[in-house]
C-alpha cells in the first residue's frame, strides 16, 4: 500500500522546520522569493510552497505556517480515520497489529500538529519549531506502518 501522506505532511513540515524560527517572522513582500532564495535548493521550496493550499499567498511566514499545519493536519485526521478502518476490519492479526501501531503514530502525529497549530496562536514560536520537529521525527514510524518505504 503506497503511503497517501508521502505527498502533502513531510513538504509542510519541511517549511515549518527549515524556516520557522524567532528571527524569521519578518513579513517581506515577496517573501516566499527571499526564503527560498536562502535554501540550498531554491526550486524545492517554492515547489513545497505551491503544494499547499494558499500558501503561494500567504502574507507571511507565519501566515504560511499556519496554512501547513491546518493542512498537514487535515491530511492526518483523514489518513489516521482510513487507517482505523483498516485496523478494524483486518483479521490477520500480524497485520492487525502493525495497523494499530499505524493508528498510534498517527495519534503521536495528529497530537505534535495540534500542539503546533495552538504554539503558534500564543507566538510561541520556538515551540512550533520543536513540535514541527517532533513531527518530522515521527514521520519515519509514519512511512513505515504506512507502507511508504519497502524492507
Amino acid at each position: 500500500m503506497a503511503s497517501p501522506t508521502k505527498s502533502y505532511v513531510p513538504h509542510s513540515f519541511f517549511l515549518i522546520a527549515l524556516l520557522l524560527g524567532p528571527s524569521s517572522l519578518a513579513t517581506a513582500a515577496d517573501f516566499s522569493s527571499s526564503v527560498c532564495t536562502g535554501m540550498l535548493d531554491p526550486s524545492c521550496c517554492f515547489q513545497v510552497i505551491k503544494t499547499i493550499p494558499g500558501g503561494g499567498q500567504a502574507p507571511s511566514l507565519e501566515s504560511l505556517c499556519g496554512t501547513a499545519i491546518s493542512f498537514s493536519l487535515s491530511k492526518g485526521n483523514q489518513i489516521h480515520k482510513y487507517v482505523q478502518s483498516l485496523a478494524a476490519s483486518a483479521n490477520n492479526p500480524k497485520l492487525k497489529q502493525v495497523y494499530s501501531t499505524c493508528v498510534q503514530n498517527y495519534e503521536d502525529f495528529i497530537g505534535n500538529l495540534q500542539s503546533a497549530q495552538g504554539m503558534l496562536k500564543s507566538k510561541d514560536y520556538n515551540g512550533v519549531s520543536t513540535m514541527a520537529s517532533s513531527s518530522m521525527t515521527d514521520w519515519p514510524n509514519l512511512a513505515l506502518t504506512s507502507g511508504g518505504t519497502t524492507a
